[in-house]
């Protein structure tokens, strides 16, 4: 599915049945997001972390490095700041990656993941 809002580009797949983020009451997933990451990259890591619990009651554990077998929530940011803001959400069997073209795009990834987790629980 492709969506256009306001100037930002989502490209999002999030088929609910094949990566799994908590089940009955545990964390299957891990956030994974390198060390040296600007403030806001960090920011949407614990908003992901925050919403995630929230809305679960679970505490995702956030890591730096990537873990071989665990399913991940990668976050990546491939670039500096820019006038325009993209991301992509990819969702395979074991992970779901995030990426922004700079910091705030993977922001708005991350915010509109969350929307996205909302709207396809309300749906049940």
């Amino acid at each position: 599915m492709w969506l256009v809002m306001a100037g930002l580009l989502l490209a999002a797949q999030v088929p609910a049945d094949n990566f799994v983020v908590v089940d009955n009451g545990r964390a299957v997933a891990t956030v994974l997001l390198a060390s040296d990451r600007t403030d806001v990259e960090k920011l949407a890591r614990d908003e992901l972390v925050r919403f995630i619990e929230r809305a679960s009651g679970v505490r995702l554990q956030t890591v730096n490095v990537s873990a071989a077998g665990q399913p991940m929530i990668e976050l990546v940011s491939t670039g500096a700041p820019t006038p325009s803001a993209e991301y992509s959400i990819l969702v395979t069997r074991d992970k779901l990656r995030i990426e922004g073209n700079c910091p705030v795009g993977l922001l708005f990834g991350v915010y509109d993941f969350c929307l996205l987790y909302t709207s396809d629980a309300a749906d049940e």
